[in-house]
């Protein structure tokens, strides 16, 4: 994992996850209503990325995103573009995946984000939401010059 600018972002958490032996497979638990980030359930969906592909950027005016990667590796960058904030102009830049770094990514709303999968296969990304999908919601647009990072596909 790497913080660029050496400071999270105002409201992202950053959980590790536990995977259960329960052979021959194992159980990955991802979130409880107890856990820290939860905000709610409204959505749960699940997003198939492949290798070398860029999915950037979105934003969300109320929801808040619990992010998982249970198979593959995927890139996940955060940015603060809100001048309210404490940390305006702040990127975040994550590698999650089972491998190494099977972790909870709590992203609040109003912050840029996006993703590239950095596996030779394809990436899943499990989204819990706390609020539906709806037009009213989300921002997205595939070129952000005023977010401060370069996509480069693999490690």
């Amino acid at each position: 994992m790497k913080i660029c600018n050496s400071k999270m972002i105002e409201g992202v958490l950053l959980t590790p996850l536990c995977e259960i032996d329960a052979s021959p497979g194992f159980v990955l638990k991802f979130i409880t209503d107890q856990s820290e980030g939860f905000a709610g359930f409204a959505e749960c969906y699940i997003s198939e990325i492949a290798p070398n592909n860029v999915k950037a950027w979105k934003y969300h005016e109320e929801r808040t995103q619990n992010i998982c990667v249970p198979f593959g590796q995927v890139r996940l960058v955060v940015y603060d573009s809100n001048k309210c904030s404490s940390t305006f102009g702040v990127l975040n830049e994550f590698v999650l995946g089972r491998s190494k770094n099977f972790m909870r990514l709590t992203i609040p709303p109003r912050l840029w984000y996006g993703f590239v999968c950095i596996s030779s296969t394809h990436g899943l990304i499990v989204n819990l939401i706390n609020v539906r999908h709806g037009a009213n919601d989300m921002k997205s647009k595939n070129s952000a010059p005023d977010i401060p990072y370069i996509w480069q596909e693999t490690e």
